[in-house]
C-alpha cells in the first residue's frame, strides 16, 4: 500500500521540472469541440450522481445533443455502472484520497476477476462550483463527485465495446417505444370528429 501512495502522490504532483519534456505531443491537442463535449458529459455525469445522490432514480445510459451542426452521443455514468453491474465479478478496491485546498483528487483500482484485468481511474473535483453568471458556491457533493468519476473512467476501461454496443440498442428500442407510447396517449387525447 505505501508503493501505491508514493506512485499515487508522483502521479498527483507531476514531474520535477527537470523531468519535464521540452517539446508538447502535437497529437495530444484537443479542439475547442471536443473540450465542449467532454465538459458538457462532465455537467451531465455530476447531474446524475447529485441526483443518485438525493434518492432519484436514473434511467438515461446515454446521452445525445447537438454540438455545432453533428448529434453526439455518449454512454453515461449510469451506462457505465450499469454494464459493470451485468458483468458482475468486478471489485472496486478502496480509493485513494487527496484532499487538496481548492479540490479532492481520488484514484480507484477495480479489479475484473473473472478475466483476471486491474486498472486504475483517477478524477479531480472543485470543492467549489463556479456560475457562468458569477460568483461560486461550495459543493457539498464534491468528494462525491470525485468518487464517482475515478471509479467511471476505471469501469470504462473495463467494459468491452461489445457491451456498450448492446446496451445502447436497448436503450434504442426503449426510447422508440417510449416515443410511440407517447404518440399514442396523445391520439387519445384529441377529440373525435
Amino acid at each position: 500500500m505505501p508503493e501505491q501512495k508514493a506512485l499515487f502522490k508522483k502521479e498527483i504532483e507531476g514531474p520535477k521540472p527537470k523531468e519535464a519534456k521540452e517539446k508538447e505531443d502535437p497529437v495530444a491537442e484537443v479542439t475547442r469541440e471536443d473540450a465542449a463535449i467532454f465538459i458538457e458529459f462532465d455537467k451531465r455525469d455530476e447531474d446524475q450522481i447529485k441526483k443518485e445522490l438525493l434518492g432519484e432514480t436514473i434511467t438515461e445510459f446515454f446521452y445525445q445533443f447537438q454540438q455545432g451542426s453533428r448529434t453526439v452521443t455518449g454512454i453515461s455514468l449510469k451506462g457505465i455502472n450499469e454494464i459493470a453491474r451485468r458483468m458482475g465479478n468486478i471489485h472496486i478496491m478502496e480509493p485513494l484520497v487527496k484532499d487538496k485546498k481548492d479540490c479532492f483528487i481520488v484514484k480507484v483500482e477495480v479489479k475484473d476477476m473473472l478475466r483476471n484485468i486491474d486498472t486504475w481511474g483517477i478524477a479531480s473535483q472543485r470543492k467549489k462550483m463556479k456560475f457562468t453568471e458569477g460568483g461560486e458556491k461550495e459543493d457539498d457533493f464534491a468528494l462525491q463527485k470525485a468518487f464517482s468519476k475515478a471509479r467511471r473512467n476505471a469501469l470504462r476501461q473495463l467494459i468491452p465495446e461489445t457491451w456498450v454496443t448492446k446496451l445502447y440498442e436497448e436503450w434504442q428500442r426503449q426510447k422508440k417505444a417510449q416515443d410511440e407510447q407517447k404518440r399514442q396517449d396523445a391520439k387519445s387525447f384529441m377529440p373525435s370528429k
